[in-house]
């Protein structure tokens, strides 16, 4: 007999069961499970802990999103150093229930009414049984599932480098966490802790697609070594950029950072982010897809769409992203990125792209 969450279970072990799939990209695994007692009520408890719950919790200045995790697959600890040295396998469908034994009681619903208001209720089957046999499905995934208290925020201060403290203190923030808070010092280039950013956050997948993008420098803005005559014609030069986008996967009703999005469009990071220098990312698009939970909750994948420009200094000292453009200046000439601004006489010049913080993109608004 075992137990997760509020469920006790044990599992049915004969043809096809356990049932294992292995693959180079991705595994599946079958386990037969009964619960027991059977009724209505226990096997809605044992769906949420087998699959997992996720769900918006605090009060306004304080919201957080609380997840139940998936149940694992767990090896057999008897074999020591064989084992996988770590959980990868979680429940993610329950494929099939059945009711065990003599049924304590039933009740079938039967179309009343019509559709409209005030209309029928539909039709299924409710009732308590002795036992009941889930199916459930077991998978890899693309994301990290961690529970609340891996992810709990800290405050930020001098020894977290350039870090915001988080507006919800030792409550889970998945927003803190893939702004790097566990990454270490990071107010110095190169990191003095590197980050390894697959492990810091949960229930986000990533993809990077490198690329390069091809300009044209002015006429003059390169001489020819022999006589240091300028050039006459453009000259082509590359710059590495990249296309960065982000899934940030089943986020309840009401999690969603609409005010954060509003204020966030077409900015830059003006702190370290998931691994990437402060300035190198510009935030770009957000999508919402809508789909219902196994026991009738509102989810929503969230998807954002950055684009990544690192800007390299020649003397190692950084990256100046999108706030730099490449010049030539001096007597003698150098060519070099530097930080442009709309007016240097202004109390306060400003780059072209507004900078700010976006973890606030992975955490339920505040407000």
């Amino acid at each position: 007999m075992a137990s997760w969450g509020s469920t006790t279970f044990t599992e049915y072990v004969g043809d096809k069961n356990p049932d294992e799939q292995y693959a180079t990209n991705a595994s599946r695994v079958v386990r037969q499970l009964d619960v027991s007692p059977g009724d209505l009520g226990f096997r809605i408890q044992a769906v949420s802990d087998f699959l997992g719950y996720n769900k918006v919790a605090g009060v306004a200045g304080a919201r957080y999103i609380q997840r139940g995790t998936p149940l694992p697959y767990v090896w057999d600890s008897a074999l020591g150093s064989l084992l996988p040295s770590q959980q990868y396998l979680y429940a993610e469908n329950i494929t099939r229930g059945q009711m065990l034994g003599i049924p304590k009681s039933t009740t079938q619903l039967g179309l009343v009414g019509g559709p409209g208001a005030g209309g029928g209720g539909g039709v299924g089957v409710a009732g308590n049984f002795t036992k009941y046999r889930y199916t459930v499905e077991f998978t890899t995934r693309t994301y990290d599932i961690k529970t609340d208290n891996a992810v709990n925020a800290v405050v930020g201060d001098s020894s977290l480098g350039n870090f915001n403290p988080s507006p919800i203190v030792g409550l889970p923030d998945e927003g803190q966490m893939i702004a790097g808070v566990n990454f270490g010092t990071i107010a110095t280039w190169p990191p003095t802790n590197r980050p390894q950013w697959s492990t810091s956050s949960r229930y986000i997948t990533r993809w990077f697609r490198p690329a390069a993008r091809m300009r044209v420098l002015p006429f003059g803005m390169l001489k020819w070594l022999s006589d240091n005559s300028p050039i006459r014609e453009g000259f082509p030069f590359t710059e590495s950029i990249g296309s960065l986008r982000y899934q940030w996967h089943m986020v309840p009703e009401g999690g969603q950072p609409l005010f954060a999005l509003q204020n966030q469009f077409n900015t830059i990071n003006s702190q370290y982010f998931d691994g990437y220098f402060f300035y190198t990312l510009l935030f770009k698009t957000a999508d919402f897809k809508r789909y219902i939970s196994p026991l009738g909750n509102v989810l929503y994948t969230v998807e954002y769409d950055m684009s990544w420009l690192p800007n390299l200094l020649r003397n190692g000292n950084g990256p100046l992203g999108w706030r730099s453009q490449l010049r030539a200046k001096g007597n003698p000439t150098v060519l070099e990125y530097e930080i442009v601004v709309d007016d240097n006489t202004n109390a306060g010049p400003r780059n072209p792209y507004a900078g700010s913080l976006f973890d606030n993109l992975f955490r339920p608004d505040q407000t």
